[in-house]
């Protein structure tokens, strides 16, 4: 059976959802690892959940796709975006978001 070029897949995997990617990753060792550089080589993360979901993938899986990382953008709201949107912000409650959960 022919195969795709791996430049041709790495495109590929580059515009899957997380979930059809993660099903790439089960087709094949080759796919999988593809699959997993496309979804960890640029990491954008602009809320609390996609952190929480980075970090959950990052701890539980076996691969340690941590080392695929080559470009990590994490996208908060300053302390001046958030005083302006909600004036009554109090930043020194601990409802702050926690990287050690």
């Amino acid at each position: 059976m022919p195969t795709l070029p791996q430049e041709i897949l790495e495109e590929i995997f580059k515009y899957l959802s997380p979930k059809d990617n993660t099903q790439c990753q089960l087709t094949c060792r080759r796919w999988e690892q593809l699959a997993q550089e496309a979804v960890y080589k640029e990491v954008e993360i602009v809320d609390d959940d996609q952190m929480t979901s980075f970090l959950q993938s990052l701890a539980t899986s076996v691969s340690l796709p941590g080392k695929l990382i080559r470009h990590i953008n994490i996208k908060y709201p300053s302390e001046e975006e958030v005083t302006d949107n909600y004036p009554g912000y109090d930043w020194d409650s601990d409802d702050d978001f926690d990287l050690t959960n």
